[in-house]
Parts: C-alpha cells; structure tokens; sequence
C-alpha cells in the first residue's frame, strides 16, 4: 500500500527511511530487520529498492541491556558508571537513596562532588592513580549528602568498590562504582571505641588520683590524660572544679590551657561550672 501510494502521489513516509519491522523466514519463523526502500527510475519506469538487514544480534544485545539496567536498578547498593575523567554517566535509583543525588542532576557532574571535605588531602589523586593502573579499589568514603535547600548536608559512610571498565583492546573506558550505606555501623564502632577509651582513661586518672603527690599536680597530671582522649575540643582549654561536701559554691581548682583568646578565662570555666552543676541555686554560686 506505501508502494502503491508513493507511486500514485510521490509522497510515501518509508521511502528513504529505514525503520525495524518482522520478516519471515521459509520456515515461517518470524525475525527483526531493519528495512530501508529507495525509489529510482530504471528504464523510464520506477523501481523499488529494499535492503533488508537482520538485527537479531543487535535486538537480543539490547534486551540483555534493559534486562541488566532493570537488575541495577533493582540492587539495594548504590552504583554509578563515570567516563576515564570522572563524569557520571549513569546512576541508579539506590544512590539517590544513599546520596540525596537524583539521576537527573548527578549525570553530567564529577565524582568529586560526593566527596565529604572531612576526606583526607590527596585522596582522590590518590585512588584515581590506583585505578588507571587497572586496579580494584575497595575501601570507606565518607560522602556528602545532597539535601533539600536550606538543610544543613548530611554525612554519609560508605563502603565503596571501584573498578576500571576496559574495553577489548584493554584500554580504559571508564570505572563502576559500587556502595553501600554503612553509616550506622562506622558510628557503632566510634561509640564502641569511645567507650572502650574512655573506660581505660577513668581508670588511669583514678589511678593518678590515688597517688601521694600534691593534689594540684594529680590534677594536672589527670587533666593532660583526659586531653588526649578521641573527641575532646582541639582547643585543649579545661578547668578543675571543686564542690567542697559541706559547703556552699563550687571552686575553679585549677586551669589549663592556652585561654589567650578568652576575654574572661574565668568566665569561660564559670559557664562549664554552671552547664555541670546548675545556675540556679544558691549554694551552687561559683567562688573565684
């Protein structure tokens, strides 16, 4: 009927166009081509051209590719395909869940913005020189979560694998990430590990406490320990205070630290002094 059309008009929409339709076989078993007609003059007299191309391959290929894409995006772990630069071609919808990042708005972007600046300096040229090596890197990234406007971003843990994509000539076609969240777990170790250090140290400072030296310098001695302790400000400032049993205030035994950029360190210890033991009564009033 195009044919018909064209010849009775001049006008058809599949002459000069290629387009995928089922041809039959002789056995009658039906398979894809892809099929292009050309009309030319042969002979004062038009003439159709029609070259056939079985796609089978090229259908089957691209079935296994959907059905690959479906089992990606299917994975609870997040993963993502960048070219050789770093260029995110392609993620799946676990790592929006991990990273706050729809596909839409990370395709396009460099790795580098996942990256949390807590990472140590060099990483990426680091990890980027193992992998162009064709090596697997495997290891904890610490990402930073895109939130919505106006929310502070979150911080992520996650166990990373990284692998070069090689083509057949070996050369390097891009890298596959994959992740998954392990953010509870790296913040259970750190609990784990805090309590493990602290329950160590109490021992120690009651261990310094118990000595015959001069209670000022078990003090000091006690508070250099405890300084050195996993989480405690950088700033190193500390004070002792001391509530006597019987009577009324709490006393600022003694200070440490460089309060160079305090205006009142006594004040700054006073604060502390009231955050631990009350504002508000009476016999809690700190003595200078």
């Amino acid at each position: 009927q195009g044919l018909e059309k064209y010849l009775n008009t001049g006008q058809g929409s599949m002459i000069g166009q290629r387009t995928e339709v089922y041809a039959m076989r002789a056995d009658q078993t039906e398979f894809p081509v892809e099929l292009a007609i050309n009309a030319v003059w042969l002979n004062d007299q038009m003439q159709f051209i029609a070259y056939l191309r079985d796609i089978s391959a090229r259908k089957q290929a691209e079935s296994e590719r959907r059905w690959l894409i479906l089992a990606i995006d299917a994975s609870p772990d997040g993963i993502f395909i960048s070219d050789p630069e770093g260029t995110i071609r392609y993620a799946n919808q676990a790592f929006t869940k991990i990273t706050g990042w729809a596909a839409e708005d990370i395709i396009g972007q460099n790795t580098k913005v996942l990256l949390s600046e807590s990472m140590p300096a060099g990483f990426s040229a680091q990890m980027l020189n193992q992998l162009t090596q064709t090596k697997i890197w495997n290891g904890r990234l610490l990402i930073q979560r895109r939130n919505m406007p106006g929310q502070e971003p979150d911080l992520v843990w996650t166990q990373m694998t990284v692998a070069p994509i090689l083509g057949t000539a070996n050369e390097l076609q891009g890298f596959v990430a994959i992740g998954r969240d392990i953010t509870e777990e790296v913040r259970r170790e750190q609990r784990q590990h805090l309590e493990h250090e602290a329950a160590e140290i109490r021992a120690q400072v009651s261990q310094i406490l118990q000595t015959q030296d001069p209670l000022q310098r078990r003090f000091a001695k006690a508070v250099r320990r405890i300084m050195t302790m996993s989480g405690i400000n950088k700033g190193g400032k500390s004070c002792v205070l001391l509530k006597p049993h019987a009577a009324p205030g709490v006393r600022i035994y003694l200070m440490q630290g460089d309060f160079s950029h305090e205006s009142n360190p006594r004040s700054y210890c006073q604060t502390i002094a009231h955050g631990l033991f009350g504002a508000t009564r009476d016999d809690n009033e700190i003595l200078i």
